[in-house]
């Protein structure tokens, strides 16, 4: 027996040790949980993520989104900020909201929150409970603090309540309910029956929580936004015809999340508006457009600053971007074309600059580099005025280049004219206007514009919809009389409580100046 029962100790000492083990693994999982949520409800750790998105979003307007802007301007700042380009790229600062750094700040703060908002509405639904039990009584803090007014009555008007007697029924107590429900509050007596309740805007104190709900739903809209977004940049001379499909973009960026949700609508830049300024630089354009989607619905519409165009889930912008479009052909030596389309000049910063553009010709593996005027300054190769542009009478200065970099033509080429080289013939057939579109298709712009109202909803109900608690008894003076008492709490604004509070003891008294004597009032704190 002795072995078994040494046996017997030995495994309840294991059992134990391995349930005292347990236990200690359970705590400490228990710690860390606790740690964990301490640290994504404090106040802190919010601020440092919102300071950084913030910096994120500050950088994504200051440096380029490679999706918005042309080929051309994105090239040009690149070269002209190269080690700032290389950085920027690395950190993926030129798709800022779309990188896996800004989702996943995105989503930290959202879990903050989220654990915030749970404890938010767990204290408000605490502080409503408690304040449901503050109208069974009057409480102390309103009794004793001095923060509330008394009313000395008359010997002919004391009341008399009895253990079965209704606060309403007595004649203070029922002017009292009267002035109070004339100025919003709901009524009611106390437990015992000594007092009255009055209240207002009682869940004005769900506001935080609402508030915080609101910014929930934003970081929720703003990460699908990040996730499902398509933003796309295209260009279009007049008469030219975009379809709405990945390889149609010049620049596309498209979230993890979109999978190729085209629309394939079709859009056709009909005409450009171009107003300048006396010195030539741009003061207005406008391009006016017609759309068609796959079903055959038409619409025509003007774009311009400040007025997209919204189709079929996508919304297409008027960009700064425009200029002229040239239209060169290229034939080989039998009149057969090569190629044929446009190439488009932006318009220069300067407006006495030419257009220039640099463009490979395909076919002939050669590199074009091309100054464009649009009026002919052909002594001082200058342009005298962009808004004065004459288009009709417009000419290149081709620069044309082997695979080498060896010169293989160089010199004049006018509207209408052509040049042969090795063979080969370019004409320069007609000048068009271009101008750039970038379209941006957002499924989580609803999410977030929800989300804002919500927290602008919430941000009223906090500072406008300010709960107010009132409560009425009777107290016996120091003279052995009794008084009639008012006293009045709010979450927010004290001082404005103790006003009305003021206020309604002296509309109390001159609804029936003969029920009351005035008496002395005490201070309000």
């Amino acid at each position: 027996m002795q072995p078994r029962t040494i046996g017997t100790r030995m495994l309840k000492a294991v059992s134990t040790q391995t349930a005292m083990a347990n236990q200690q693994a359970t705590r400490s999982r228990v710690t860390h949980i606790a740690a964990l949520l301490r640290l994504l409800r404090s106040r802190e750790l919010a601020l440092v993520l919102l300071g950084v998105i913030l910096v994120g979003a500050v950088s994504g307007t200051l440096v380029p989104q490679k999706a918005l802007v042309s080929p051309a301007d994105f090239q040009n700042w690149q070269t002209e900020h190269a080690r700032w380009a290389e950085l920027a790229n690395g950190l993926g600062l030129t798709r800022v909201y779309n990188s896996w750094w800004f989702l996943t700040l995105l989503g930290l703060l959202f879990l903050s929150l989220l654990v915030c908002t749970v404890s938010n509405c767990r204290r408000t639904w605490r502080i409503d409970r408690h304040r449901h039990r503050e109208e069974c009584d009057v409480p102390r803090s309103v009794r004793r603090d001095g923060g509330h007014l008394t009313i000395q009555m008359s010997d002919t008007q004391q009341p008399q309540p009895t253990s079965d007697a209704h606060p309403l029924v007595h004649a203070p107590f029922q002017r009292a309910s009267v002035v109070l429900r004339q100025v919003g509050y709901r009524v009611r007596p106390v437990a015992s029956g000594s007092a009255l309740f009055a209240g207002k805007r009682r869940y004005g104190i769900w506001g935080s929580a609402i508030f915080h709900l609101g910014l929930m739903i934003v970081l929720l809209g703003g990460a699908y936004s990040g996730g499902g977004k398509m933003a796309g940049y295209f260009e279009l001379a007049e008469g030219q015809t975009f379809t709405e499909q990945r390889g149609g973009y010049l620049q596309i960026d498209e979230g993890p999340l979109f999978r190729e949700q085209h629309a394939s609508f079709r859009l056709r830049l009909d005409q450009l508006h171009t107003r300048y300024w006396d010195n030539g630089t741009l003061r207005e354009m406008s391009s006016a457009v017609t759309v068609q989607a796959p079903s055959g619905e038409t619409r025509t519409a003007l774009l311009g600053p400040g007025r997209p165009l919204s189709f079929l889930g996508a919304s297409i912008y008027q960009a700064n971007q425009h200029g002229f479009a040239v239209l060169l052909s290229l034939k080989d030596a039998a009149g057969n074309t090569i190629s044929s389309g446009f190439v488009n000049f932006a318009t220069p910063s300067e407006p006495t600059h030419p257009a220039t553009n640099r463009f490979p010709l395909p076919g002939v593996s050669l590199q074009a580099e091309a100054d464009f005027y649009p009026a002919p300054q052909a002594e001082a190769l200058d342009v005298e005025n962009w808004s004065q542009a004459r288009p009709d009478e417009s000419w290149l200065y081709l620069f044309l280049r082997d695979e080498q970099e060896r010169l293989v033509f160089q010199g004049p080429l006018a509207l209408g004219d052509s040049i042969t080289f090795n063979g080969y013939a370019l004409s320069f057939k007609q000048v068009s206007r271009w101008a750039g579109f970038p379209v941006v298709r957002d499924p989580g712009l609803p999410i977030i514009f929800t989300g804002f109202g919500l927290c602008i909803l919430g941000a009223a109900i906090i500072y406008l919809w300010v709960p107010r608690r009132i409560w009425v008894w009777v107290e016996r003076t120091a003279e052995g009389n009794r008084a009639l008492c008012i006293g009045g709490r709010a979450d927010r604004y004290q001082a404005s409580m103790d006003e009305e509070v003021a206020e309604l003891a002296t509309r109390m008294i001159l609804l029936h100046d003969s029920s009351f004597v005035i008496g002395q009032t005490e201070s309000v704190a």
